[in-house]
């Protein structure tokens, strides 16, 4: 994943429909340890609530949704799906149900749901990122001397040089430009610059 989107605050709406009070609640979580603490503060705050449903969304396609006893599909899907049509990561979305006496059907849960769901994004900021991939070289003093004084592309970024008996250089760069980076220091150097994956990071995006 190159681009990365995902919520920096808690937002919430409340809506009646037929009676019945549904409120959303969003929130950024980094794991699911998270996910469960979000989850029992809901339950221990709204304890008289017929039903707590919810999706969410983590890293690597992480996912899950729940009705909590609502028809199958009816309550947490919905709410999964307004999370990926916003293309949102990081996030879980609960909403709350207090049952008005009147029956929805499957098709007004969903509508329900999904709109609860989608209420609740509404004036929270969405922070975006960039998916870049960070590796480490070591050069020769004079080879990094050489890297210096040449203009870099700007489809990579140095971010650390460590000089010990040789230079550690940390650069970042998107997955999909690695092999233009592999070929400019190839060139530079006139042999193969081993580059070593050291992790994956997020840089916002500005």
């Amino acid at each position: 994943m190159n681009f990365y989107k995902t919520i920096s605050s808690e937002n919430n709406a409340e809506l009646i429909i037929k009676k019945s009070k549904f409120i959303g609640i969003c929130a950024h979580v980094n794991t699911k340890e998270q996910v469960q603490n979000f989850l029992d503060k809901l339950k221990s705050h709204y304890s008289g609530a017929n039903h707590i449903c919810y999706g969410y969304i983590l890293e690597k396609n992480d996912e899950k949704c729940f009705d909590d006893n609502e028809p199958t599909g009816t309550a947490g899907l919905p709410i999964l799906n307004i999370i990926k049509k916003q293309q949102l990561n990081n996030i879980i979305i609960a909403v709350i149900r207090y049952f008005g006496g009147i029956k929805l059907g499957a098709g007004g849960l969903i509508r329900a749901y999904g709109k609860t769901a989608s209420e609740s994004l509404k004036g929270v900021k969405i922070s975006e990122y960039i998916s870049m991939k960070e590796y480490q070289m070591q050069l020769s003093y004079d080879e990094a001397s050489s890297l210096d004084k040449i203009k870099q592309p700007d489809f990579f970024e140095i971010t650390k040089k460590q000089y010990d008996e040789q230079v550690i250089v940390d650069l970042v760069v998107l997955e999909e430009n690695k092999n233009l980076l592999q070929e400019f220091l190839n060139n530079i150097f006139n042999k193969e610059v081993e580059l070593n994956f050291i992790k994956t990071i997020l840089k916002e995006k500005k």
